[in-house]
């Protein structure tokens, strides 16, 4: 086949543009290959996004602190595909990950100003269909479309960045986490554990890291717009709705954080009884059931949130989780918190820092506390957004380096307890005892998960009351 290369502009957008859309369709093999044949590539071998800009674009791979296309002002991303995403539920295999960050520079820059947003404010993404054995050169591309970020969404970008520039200039970078933010992380780079790299307001050196578009708000933003314009969809198909947005015009007029516009629909109703609330808001719910506070305190938070179903537009794009917690009139958690079902036959193959629960524990989440009173009425305390700290990591891991020996030993019931005040611990988490879970030795155990201890986190969230 014959190569379809023409010629483009880089110094002109729009020729970009329409330019990129001549590898919709296509792989980099079929798109580029009289270059390679010219060249003499020994095709499968390099990064997918590096072959892209050598072998299409036509520039060689670099480390600008500007974009790829510096006049145009346009920065060149790929991104790919599930393996089992389809053309109307494209999802994300991983994060976007954009500029590296320089703890050195941060520091001076203001956003508007910043290497990372002259670099990223206009993104040309070309996602691709990943596929497990396939040659690189044969991954089929699927989008090549300009990126914007809109307005409500770069605002809550801006406050991320200045997140984690705070962290910078506070001396913390080395216990920056992708937890901190909404939209765009920071995340880890480097091939080794041992990776790290001088800051500017302390001595102890930090993991380098990138900022990064988080994989929640590829799926439910990015991906969902390419689709919307998109020759796949055909007139009367649709993607599904998508989930209801609390942030409303106003946002983009008032100068607080997304965190702190969120924080303040609270407010009024602080200090309420649930039995006020469920008046207030004339929530169904039957005050017999079982389940009767976990059910309520759901629906008066979607009451007060504005919200009809069961998911939030805003967090769903940040991997935001939302928790209902009930606290004793000690200040201690009723409950502990869980985390999905243990995959042993994974566990033990893991490493701590890609491994499963290291990626659960950088979840963010917003808690909305309520507290048994002196008439043990429950009463609406306080909202939080948290993460876990990173600096409790170290000791979170020991639970489970722990739980991964005892797994390759084939003792489970022998798991951390809470009483080894480790921060976490392992227990069952399944319907019943009939709930079982694959182990590596071909038995199957009783489902279990990892857990934060309730005096850990009564500890986490006294600090802010």
């Amino acid at each position: 086949m014959a190569s379809s290369h023409r010629k483009y502009d880089p110094k002109d957008k729009k020729s970009i543009l329409e330019y990129a859309k001549g590898l919709v369709g296509r792989s980099l093999r079929q798109a580029c290959e009289s270059d390679l044949e010219k060249d003499n590539v020994q095709v499968g071998k390099g990064r997918f996004g590096n072959l892209l800009e050598k072998y299409y674009f036509k520039y060689e791979p670099n480390n600008d602190m500007g974009p790829d296309f510096p006049v145009a002002g346009l920065e060149l991303k790929s991104t790919p595909l599930q393996p089992n995403s389809t053309p109307l539920k494209p999802k994300a295999k991983e994060r976007l990950v954009l500029n590296m960050i320089d703890y050195m520079s941060i520091i001076d820059e203001r956003f508007e100003t910043s290497h990372f947003w002259k670099k990223n404010k206009d993104l040309l993404i070309v996602v691709y269909q990943h596929q497990d054995d396939a040659d690189i050169w044969d991954l089929v591309i699927k989008h090549a479309e300009e990126w914007v970020f809109p307005k409500e969404d770069e605002k809550v970008i801006r406050g991320d960045w200045a997140s984690i520039r705070a962290k910078v200039v506070a001396g913390n970078a080395h216990l920056l986490s992708e937890g901190d933010t909404n939209y765009l992380g920071a995340c880890t780079k480097g091939s080794k554990a041992t990776d790290k790299r001088d800051q500017p307001k302390s001595k102890e050196k930090a993991k380098p890291r990138a900022f990064s578009i988080k994989q929640n708000y590829v799926n439910t933003t990015i991906l969902r717009d390419f689709v919307l314009r998109s020759v796949y969809l055909k007139k009367g198909q649709r993607i599904g709705e998508p989930p209801h947005s609390i942030i409303g015009k106003d946002f983009l007029l008032r100068k607080e954080t997304f965190e702190a516009y969120i924080q303040e629909k609270f407010l009024p109703f602080i200090g309420r009884t649930i039995e006020e609330l469920h008046r207030r808001f004339d929530i169904k719910c039957d005050r017999k059931a079982k389940n009767y506070y976990s059910a309520v305190s759901r629906e008066i938070v979607k009451s007060i949130l504005g919200i009809q179903g069961n998911k939030i537009l805003e967090f769903e794009k940040a991997d935001i989780t939302l928790k209902t917690i009930r606290l004793l009139r000690s200040g201690r958690p009723k409950e502990a918190m869980s985390f999905p079902a243990i995959h042993f036959k994974d566990l033990v193959h893991e490493e701590w820092e890609s491994s499963e629960f290291y990626d659960q524990l950088q979840k963010r989440y917003f808690f909305v506390i309520f507290q048994y009173d002196e008439k043990n009425r429950l009463v609406l305390k306080n909202t939080m957004f948290w993460c876990v700290p990173l600096k409790d990591f170290e000791t979170i891991k020991e639970v489970w380096e722990r739980t991964k020996q005892q797994a390759l030993l084939g003792e489970y019931e022998d798991m951390p307890k809470a009483s080894d005040r480790k921060k976490a611990h392992v227990r069952p988490h399944g319907r019943d005892a009939d709930d079982l879970a694959d182990t590596p030795g071909g038995e199957r155990t009783v489902k279990k998960s990892f857990w934060l201890n309730q005096d850990y986190l009564q500890e986490e969230i006294a600090k802010y009351s």
